[in-house]
């Protein structure tokens, strides 16, 4: 059956009407010019480059304005302040796994010891532990998920908890998720301003913002000094492509020539990191490896969608919670438990429990594959656990009808 109610976001957004559009020309593009002259200029310097003719045949290609003023808009969307500021730096890279592995450096580089939680991404958590053999260090964990669910702690126990196993561990660098992947909001601004006014605050702040960027506002990046994120789930651009926010002015040098030291050395294996890097550099090698650049394209559409728009962040992301609490408020009827209780920690994504031991007892294969037979996609985990991800439309009676239906066919 065809999906008829999307909520994956959390593993990858639709792709926008408007990137499909751009991608449609791109694509084209590609077939007709891609060895003329008219397609490096495009490359570099946007869709003004190319001869009025050009345009006229590919008129989505628009939205593509060469990458200096893609990181412009991309700092536009952001409505920080601080990205205001010309040192503010944007790292692009094909992988954001190669990132995080330039983020776990640069971590251990300038802390001893490193606190984060036991709901990171486990890839994410396999490479910091990768780089702290490598470089050195210790890495201590905060348990969150058991206090979250068991205890239905408040969003003022959740900073306490995270302060005191910074004290008690005596760490001086952070690794934290802003929303993790199962949905958890954590006050990480909170955590970070609190550290530093009344204990010491951390060598660096490497912030997991892969379900928070263009999901909920940003003003953590006031208070990381490297926020990883990429554009292939709540940005809908669909190609994944990573990017880092460099949010510190002081950190910016030392993370540029970290991060050009690696590059060098062949310890960051990223094309498009290398590619951009010697665009910044203005030198051209010869010898690199070819390079993907769809993902620029259709992350300069949705960006662009974004700019376009009369929603600010704040609006999108009640407006998402308040989809999730709708479609858990229907759940609890068929004998389904919401997992997070308190407002202060809610986002748009959900976690649903079932209390049906019949229910708990399919793989997550299986539960997905009862949802997806109602044309409902989700993610399904063990022990009767789904996550549901706030659609971007909002939803009508016929949805809704169409949700129970599927939650009565798993509860009989």
């Amino acid at each position: 059956m065809s999906t008829a109610i999307y909520l994956n976001t959390a593993r990858l957004g639709l792709m926008l009407p408007r990137v499909q559009r751009l991608y449609g020309d791109f694509l084209k593009f590609t077939g007709d010019e891609v060895s003329s002259l008219y397609f490096d200029k495009f490359i570099y310097f946007g869709f003004e480059s190319l001869p009025n003719k050009i345009q006229k045949i590919y008129p989505f290609l628009s939205d593509w304005k060469g990458i200096s003023n893609f990181k412009k808009s991309l700092k536009s969307i952001l409505s920080v302040p601080l990205y205001a500021t010309t040192d503010a730096k944007i790292l692009l890279a094909n992988r954001s796994c190669q990132l995080m592995k330039l983020g776990a450096n640069l971590l251990f580089l300038k802390s001893q010891k490193v606190l984060t939680t036991d709901l990171e991404w486990p890839q994410y958590k396999a490479i910091l532990k990768q780089q702290k053999e490598f470089l050195g260090g210790k890495i201590k964990t905060v348990d969150l998920r058991s206090f979250i669910l068991e205890d239905n702690c408040t969003r003022e126990d959740l900073i306490s908890r995270v302060i005191s196993a910074y004290d008690k561990y005596d760490c001086d660098g952070l690794f934290i998720s802003h929303i993790t992947f199962e949905g958890f909001r954590l006050p990480v601004e909170d955590i970070v301003k609190i550290i530093t006014s009344q204990k010491k605050k951390p060598s660096f702040v490497v912030v997991d913002g892969s379900q928070s960027f263009s999901h909920s506002p940003l003003n953590i990046l006031e208070y990381s000094d490297f926020y990883i994120t990429g554009c292939h789930k709540w940005l809908r651009a669909w190609h994944p492509m990573g990017l880092a926010f460099c949010s510190q002015s002081n950190s910016v040098e030392f993370i540029t020539t970290i991060y050009r030291q690696m590059l060098e050395k062949g310890k960051l294996d990223d094309p498009l990191l290398n590619f951009t890097n010697q665009l910044e550099l203005g030198s051209n090698s010869a010898f690199t490896e070819t390079v993907n650049l769809n993902s620029l394209f259709s992350a300069a559409a949705a960006v662009a969608n974004i700019l376009e728009g009369n929603q600010s962040m704040e609006q999108k992301f009640k407006k998402l919670v308040e989809q999730v609490e709708k479609l858990e408020a229907v759940s609890i009827n068929y004998h389904w438990t919401p997992l997070v209780k308190n407002d202060s920690l809610k986002s748009g994504i959900g976690l649903i429990k079932s209390t049906k031991p019949s229910i708990r007892a399919l793989t997550p294969k299986q539960l997905r594959a009862s949802f997806q037979s109602h044309g409902i996609d989700l993610t399904a985990y063990g022990k009767g656990i789904i996550r549901i991800s706030a659609p971007i439309k909002e939803l009508d009676i016929n949805d809704y009808q169409l949700f129970h239906k599927a939650l009565d066919f798993c509860h009989s």
